[in-house]
């Protein structure tokens, strides 16, 4: 079945992907990453066991990545519940009862190993807050405009995953291994055992676009999951049809396609470190905030910014300094937003950033409104030790540039 050489066939596509993406929102948003190794993982350790080649300590791993999974990122969830479906019905399937046990003591230390170091630093009170703030951000979430939710959910799906420079080569093989396996497994019925794989293929790409769709807002990065299922399609697509003395050439086709795909107009982001050299970020001449950051720090500084843009820490190469990527937490309707206004009080005082922005008001990505928004209005004590401690140096209708008191 799968070997070597398939496994380097799928992982180059990936590595060129993500090597030559000038997508900001794959370049900063990346934490999907972590997420699809588990996943990788723990379906590849279930097919295993499906072909007969797996051992009882390969279950009771597979359970504890599963647990893992569960807790490496919300939106993972589903796929993590699709996991446990899919080993159940196998081990009941094949009556490995003891397997199945196996897995599910594996699942339950997973879950004991990460929850509790999190009691313990955090206490039952923390525990409560994050999940309290889960439930609230998955009711509204960074709440669309009406003309995003009045939008053809199939439209959405052509824009962001299929028509486009970033997934059209790896949708469009894909979709065709989809076509394909549906062929096969309606011809031949789903009681073969290799077709398990395919069942639990198809299921996890079915899942995987839910949890795309599942939050009330699209965000680019989401997609990343997609690579787990497309991964596995485009493996079984290369195995199956690939006749062995013309592989070198099929992987040379598809590689450059991916390539020219990815390159066509004057967006290029070139291999790092190549880039590094040759192509080196550049602070853009017309946006007034990188000209404020160039102007007052050196790379490495240290920099807070309350809004939503975090490609200035990636340009401006600066350090950041809160564990927040935005401050939604500290707004609106969510309970606990003044701990999370202590918390970024905390974070100044430690980490003292050189720079502080707020990216509030006109054009600004949901934090639009300064009388929403705004640290002043959302967390005044914070207010109160920006003011103290740091100059405002610029400001204007959408952001406010602090400086720290020398």
């Amino acid at each position: 079945c799968f070997n070597r050489e398939t496994a380097l066939f799928t992982t180059s596509l990936i590595l060129i992907f993500f090597a030559i993406s000038f997508s900001w929102d794959f370049i900063s948003y990346n934490s999907e990453m972590p997420t699809i190794v588990l996943i990788s993982l723990a379906f590849y350790l279930l097919i295993r066991d499906a072909k007969n080649i797996g051992s009882r300590p390969a279950v009771l791993l597979m359970g504890l990545i599963t647990a893992f999974i569960s807790f490496s990122k919300e939106q993972a969830l589903p796929i993590s519940a699709l996991l446990v479906l899919l080993a159940s019905f196998h081990f009941i399937r094949t009556k490995h009862y003891h397997r199945l046990i196996l897995f599910y003591l594996g699942g339950v230390t997973g879950l004991l190993l990460v929850f509790v170091p999190v009691l313990s630093f955090y206490g039952s009170e923390g525990i409560i807050w994050n999940f309290q703030n889960g439930i609230a951000y998955s009711r509204h979430g960074l709440t669309m405009s009406a003309a995003q939710k009045n939008k053809n959910y199939f439209l959405i799906f052509l824009n962001i995953i299929f028509l486009n420079k970033e997934y059209f080569v790896f949708s469009s093989l894909a979709f065709i291994s989809i076509i394909i396996q549906l062929f096969f497994l309606v011809k031949k019925g789903i009681r073969n055992q290799m077709h398990f794989f395919q069942i639990a293929c198809l299921l996890l790409t079915v899942v995987t676009l839910y949890i795309i769709y599942l939050p009330k807002n699209f965000f680019f990065h989401y997609t990343i999951f997609l690579l787990v299922p497309f991964s596995w399609l485009l493996a079984w697509l290369y195995f199956t049809f690939i006749p062995g003395k013309n592989k070198m050439l099929v992987i040379a086709g598809i590689l450059s396609i991916l390539v020219i795909s990815k390159v066509y107009d004057n967006q290029l982001r070139l291999f790092y470190p190549l880039s590094e050299f040759i192509s080196p970020i550049q602070f853009p001449q017309n946006d007034t905030i990188y000209k404020l950051i160039d102007q007052n720090s050196s790379p490495g500084d240290g920099m807070m910014i309350w809004g939503w843009d975090n490609s200035y820490y990636l340009s401006a190469e600066l350090q950041r300094t809160t564990g927040f990527l935005y401050p939604v937490f500290a707004t609106g309707y969510f309970s606990g937003k003044k701990r999370v206004a202590d918390l970024y009080i905390k974070n100044i005082k430690e980490q003292k950033p050189e720079i502080i922005i707020e990216l509030v008001g006109k054009n600004r990505f949901f934090f639009d409104d300064k009388e929403k928004y705004s640290i002043e209005r959302s967390a005044p004590e914070l207010m109160n030790i920006i003011e103290q401690n740091y100059n405002n140096v610029a400001e204007d209708s959408n952001y406010v540039f602090y400086l720290r008191k020398k």
